[in-house]
């Protein structure tokens, strides 16, 4: 048996009242969303200086501070992508799944994207991923003393 303490109240979690535990773990067991927001920025500085550079203009970088937080956080990748883009103005058409970096659609930027992101998280190595959140921990812990 484990207390919990959150919010002054206390939570009183038993073995004997679960078969099993199941862990999601982007943005709920590890804090995913830095690496989110740098792969967004990656995709969307890329695709802004590429257009500014064929049309000899200069583009505000992404900002994630503010755009992620914005436009993108939270939302479906492509929604995100037709609100930043929106943002600025900008109209692309909205392409298909089979869409690849570079193509000018939403779908393309989006597989953009989740290729930045991929190419961060662990693969059989060690690569940058989100930490542990500290409740996380706890869980875990918990698991491991009733032998789960």
């Amino acid at each position: 048996m484990a207390v919990m303490e959150k919010d002054d109240q206390q939570h009183i979690l038993s073995r004997a009242a679960f078969d099993a535990v199941i862990f999601d773990l982007d943005g709920v067991v590890t804090d995913t969303a830095s690496l989110h927001s740098e792969a967004w920025k990656r995709t969307f500085d890329a695709f802004l200086d590429s257009r500014a550079g064929t049309k000899g203009e200069t583009a505000a970088p992404f900002d994630i501070d503010t755009d992620y937080r914005d436009y993108v956080d939270g939302r479906p990748r492509y929604d995100g992508v037709r609100r930043f883009l929106a943002s600025r103005d900008i109209t692309l058409p909205e392409g298909t799944g089979d869409d690849v970096p570079g193509d000018g659609t939403i779908h393309a930027l989006a597989t953009g994207k989740t290729r930045s992101t991929d190419n961060y998280l662990p693969r059989g190595g060690r690569r940058r991923s989100g930490r542990p959140s500290p409740s996380s921990m706890t869980c875990g812990r918990m698991a491991i003393a009733w032998r789960w």
